[in-house]
């Protein structure tokens, strides 16, 4: 039995990830990600996919999905008992696959006990680590998370890793803003260590506490994209979509007014 019913808003999650991939004009994808139970995401995606490497700390979970998608015509299915951050941070970048949409589709963002955040950057470094060796390929990445507001402790590790610039931006920041705009300089700053270029295609925030934001980057100019890819100062400009309660109309809010 899957653990989460599905709402309207992950729907609409499901759907703008799609709509990402169909950028990249190219068929035949790898997907990662942690699709339960039921494999929605991959059953979504289904027509676009090749390969799917399904992540899951239940070996149980992961037999239903296997099964959830038996009938689908995929070439490689794996299948991986592991932590979705350890995984990222010890084992993809030897993965014969890359990704060419990673969704991590679970409560992040700096809100772990042990060594928070550090514990996430770990996992989101070697990822690009590992795409910055494909020349010319765009990605989809897709990520929906809810950090809870537990002051700025959790996002201390941030201090290592950005400028000092960057770091006395963020400390100008509170609440909701304080989080949303610190995952955007984490992001800006790992495309920055490999020269990629980025767009975001959609940073929606749900009652001021989920957030989803899916960007499409590449190493070098891939000609299939069919969206124009910036440097990635843009992810600071680029404004996200609230969605207050009671409303399925998002309102543009800079991502310095949420």
């Amino acid at each position: 039995m899957a653990k989460f019913q599905e709402s309207e808003v992950k729907k609409t999650i499901r759907l703008l990830i799609k709509n990402a991939c169909e950028f990249l004009q190219r068929q035949e994808l790898t997907y990662l990600g942690l699709p339960a139970e039921n494999a929605t995401d991959i059953k979504v995606l289904n027509g676009l996919l090749k390969n799917v490497i399904c992540i899951d700390e239940k070996k149980a979970t992961l037999e239903e999905t296997r099964r959830s998608i038996a009938g689908m015509r995929l070439k490689e299915r794996k299948f991986i008992v592991a932590n979705m951050w350890e995984y990222l941070r010890d084992l993809y970048q030897n993965e014969s696959l890359t990704a060419d949409i990673a969704f991590l589709d679970f409560y992040g963002g700096g809100i772990r006990e042990d060594n928070p955040f550090a514990y996430e950057i770990a996992g989101l470094r070697n990822y690009f680590v590992k795409h910055a060796h494909q020349q010319n390929k765009a990605f989809v990445l897709a990520w929906t998370y809810m950090p809870r507001d537990k002051g700025i402790e959790p996002y201390q590790a941030l201090d290592k890793i950005l400028s000092s610039e960057d770091v006395s931006f963020l400390q100008k920041t509170k609440g909701v803003q304080f989080r949303s705009v610190a995952i955007r300089l984490l992001l800006k700053q790992l495309i920055q260590e490999h020269t990629m270029s980025v767009k975001v295609v959609q940073h929606a925030v749900y009652k001021n506490v989920m957030n989803t934001i899916i960007l499409i980057f590449s190493k070098g100019i891939d000609a299939k994209c069919e969206v124009t890819l910036e440097s990635p100062d843009s992810l600071l400009s680029e404004p996200c979509y609230v969605y207050k309660i009671d409303s399925l109309i998002p309102e543009p809010v800079s991502l310095f007014n949420i």
